[in-house]
């Protein structure tokens, strides 16, 4: 193993990291001129008496003088942006066409824009249920898929013209999904999660059913119009 370069990030106490990506996020309102970046969401835990808090990092990688015989050291984070939220930052994605990210943040699922003066500006948000375990964008298209630990399965889209997130359908089952993604198959896309139980779920948008509320079925009865279809689960 080559160690490439050795970065510290200090939290404070009772401070850890949920998640952590590096996204392509706009840096400039004025030019839009985009550049990656790491993105960090953590949760403060403060005792049973206090509601967790979160933070959202954002950090660029630059080049310092490494020390004698280390040139692992030559790598220094410098931080861009710091946003304190309510609620754990649980899951971080890039999202949409314009460089923002999607953070879910205790019980909702905000869109945020990176300004220059190193502030996170909302500009679209979902009210979530219980505890949001994964977001995630199918990349570029505003597709979302998130999952809830207790509650299960969302599936939602962002528009850019008005901002927007707006929910498309869930799965009418609870299902203590641990995590969910996006599972593109040609023409075709699926969402697969697995849940506590090490069991993996694949399901199916269906947008011209009539039903507003979405339910899980299996193929075997396809009569039933249900806008998030099951496939049969497998097991780990």
């Amino acid at each position: 193993m080559i160690l490439i370069a050795e970065i510290r990030l200090e939290l404070e106490v009772g401070e850890v990291i949920m998640s952590i990506k590096t996204m392509s996020l706009e840096t400039s309102e004025i030019t839009h001129e985009r550049q990656d970046l790491i993105t960090v969401g953590t949760a403060v835990i403060r005792g049973e008496d206090l509601p967790a808090i979160g933070r959202i990092y954002v950090f660029d990688i630059i080049d310092v003088v490494p020390e004698p015989d280390r040139p692992e050291t030559g790598k220094k984070l410098k931080l861009i942006a710091k946003e304190e939220v309510k609620g754990a930052v649980t899951s971080l994605s890039e999202i949409g066409t314009q460089g923002f990210l999607l953070a879910a943040q205790g019980q909702k699922c905000m869109v945020r824009g990176l300004k220059e003066d190193g502030t996170l500006l909302p500009v679209a948000f979902m009210d979530m249920q219980c505890y949001v375990s994964a977001a995630k964008e199918l990349k570029g298209t505003g597709l979302c898929a998130m999952s809830d630990a207790i509650k299960g399965i969302w599936f939602a889209g962002y528009t850019e013209d008005p901002y927007q997130l707006r929910l498309f359908g869930k799965s009418s089952k609870h299902i203590e999904a641990i995590t969910a993604d996006f599972l593109p198959d040609g023409k075709q896309l699926y969402i697969v999660a697995a849940d506590a139980d090490c069991n993996i779920h694949v399901l199916q948008f269906d947008p011209e059913s009539t039903s507003s509320s979405l339910c899980s079925t299996s193929p075997a009865q396809p009569s039933i119009p249900n806008p998030l279809l099951s496939l049969p689960m497998a097991h780990c």
